[in-house]
């Protein structure tokens, strides 16, 4: 089994955010916070390209989170 996936913080994110407006790579930041670069390239991802920000990041992931919960109890309920 792998790693279990641990959602970056915002303290993490407002940094990634520094970091990528100075041209850092994915793979260093990801070296700096001690995460997988892989995660910090889906992250920079999740704005449009070249406008990444911490706390539009960190609203989408919030509600993401939100509305997978919120379907995965209607299943639940759905199934008594």
């Amino acid at each position: 089994m792998g790693n279990q996936y641990k959602q970056l913080t915002l303290a993490e994110r407002y940094q990634s955010e520094a970091w990528n407006s100075l041209s850092i790579s994915a793979r260093e930041i990801g070296k700096m916070l001690q995460r997988g670069n892989k995660s910090i390239s889906i992250e920079l991802l999740r704005c449009p390209i070249g406008s990444y920000g911490a706390d539009q990041a960190h609203r989408h992931t919030f509600q993401k989170r939100t509305f997978a919960k919120n379907t995965l109890n209607a299943v639940k309920s759905a199934k008594i």
